[in-house]
């Protein structure tokens, strides 16, 4: 995953097939990029899980919910 940073906000992307599907983003005034990169990680999971309940093969292919790290 790419994490670019912006003053204190650190933003990755999320690409499926070299499409951006979503942008997040995450602010850490410490600047802690090892801590920005595990919550982006968590946050990228949930989107993805999300969008395959909406959008996924048979609109809910699964009920697991994703663990964090």
């Amino acid at each position: 995953m790419e994490v670019q940073l912006d003053g204190n906000q650190f933003t990755a992307v999320v690409m499926h097939e070299a499409a951006v599907m979503c942008r997040l983003s995450v602010v850490r005034p410490d600047g802690d990029e090892g801590a920005a990169r595990a919550a982006l990680a968590d946050k990228a999971r949930f989107w993805i899980f999300d969008y395959l309940q909406r959008f996924g093969p048979g609109r809910g292919g699964t009920d697991a919910a994703p663990s964090g790290s």
